[in-house]
This record gives C-alpha cells, structure tokens and sequence, in this order.
C-alpha cells in the first residue's frame, strides 16, 4: 500500500507544481509521514505475530497489544485522511486554474460533460469563441435561450442572457467565479453589432 500512496504523492507533486497552492514543504512532510507509516507498518506486523503467540487467558496482553494495532491502524487512517484533504485542495486549485484550448476539450471535463447535452453550437462568435445556444435549462443560474462560450483567454465561461448582457462567468467546475462576475456582469456581447440575427443562430458544422 505505501507504494501506492507514494505514487499519489508524487503525482500530487507534479499537479501542485501548476498551481503552487501548496507549500513544497508540506508535500515533503507528506513525504516523511509516509516513511513513518512504512515503520509504522513493520512494527504492526510484529505487533500481529507477538499477538497471536500470547496465552490466550492472558487477557491483559491481549487487550493492550490489541489497542496498541488499533491505534497503528487509525494513525494510518488519518494519513491517508489527510492525503485525501492535500489532493481535493490541489485539485480544486487546479481546476480554477486550469486552461483549455477550446470548447471540445472543456467539454471532456466533469461540468463540461454534464451541460454538453443541453447545448448547441452556433455561427456567431464573441472574440473569436463560438458561442453556445443554451437549448435547455441546466440549473437556477443557466436558462434556456441564454448563451454560453468561453472566455478569450480560454480561462473561464462567460454565460450572456436573452439581451447579450452578460449575466455570469464560471470557472470550469461550474461554480461561479465571483471577481470575474463582478467585472464583466452588464457587458454587451460585440455580436453582429451587438445583436444577435436570426441568420447567424443556424448551427455550425464544423
């Protein structure tokens, strides 16, 4: 199993280095914990043989190496419990971060596969983005008719209303991406001279 959790930190490395929001100190500690448990581990193991070779009326041996394996096995949990914490919190940082080249390649990501289905490409383009007929509802925050298209810098998406006003910007884990919001909520789309013809929402083809 060390192995294996020694993998996850190496590959919980090399995603911390896109977004430094952990300290490179605290994956080493993460690093020398691992080596703790490998101890750990190997004093579990004798605690184990030296278990099953007590008398078994010996009920006070018994009891006190039991406890002592026990509380091994919940240090171990917590380690794994924290390993857990580091990588949803680099993770997390990750995806806020994070750049996609375009809409196809967002759309291979949880949120983007999730509200591809009710979306449909259109003609018109917002600085240089195709943007997204929302053809059905996908929450509160994203209704119908409304358009959806990615960012210039392919760093968020920006969601317009009826009247291409901009309404929203997400990250691309779907949660809302509070500054940007704040920037950009009121902006008029720079569409077909800020209006969007019924000519230009035929679908793409390519």
């Amino acid at each position: 199993m060390e192995n294996q959790l020694h993998s996850v930190l190496t590959f919980l490395k090399k995603l911390n280095n896109q977004t430094n929001i952990v300290p490179k100190d605290d994956i080493d500690d993460h690093y020398d914990d691992l080596i703790d448990y490998k101890n750990e581990k190997k004093d579990i193991d004798f605690q184990l043989k030296e278990l099953h070779e007590l008398d078994l009326d010996n009920t006070d041996a018994i009891g006190d190496t039991l406890l002592v394996i026990l509380q091994q096995f919940l240090g171990y949990l917590d380690y794994v419990e924290e390993t857990s914490n580091l990588t949803k919190k680099i993770f997390r940082e990750y995806e806020l971060c994070r750049v996609v080249s375009n809409m196809e390649e967002f759309f291979l990501t949880p949120y983007g596969k999730k509200i591809k289905p009710n979306l449909s490409k259109r003609i018109s383009k917002e600085k240089g983005q195709h943007l997204y007929l929302v053809e059905k509802e996908i929450d509160s925050r994203i209704l119908a008719q409304e358009y959806i298209f990615l960012s210039e810098h392919r760093s968020y998406l920006v969601v317009a209303d009826y009247s291409c006003e901009v309404k929203l910007v997400l990250n691309f884990d779907g949660s809302t991406n509070i500054q940007e919001t704040r920037n950009q909520v009121g902006r008029v789309l720079e569409v077909a001279d800020n209006v969007l013809r019924h000519a230009d929402w035929r679908a793409a083809n390519d």
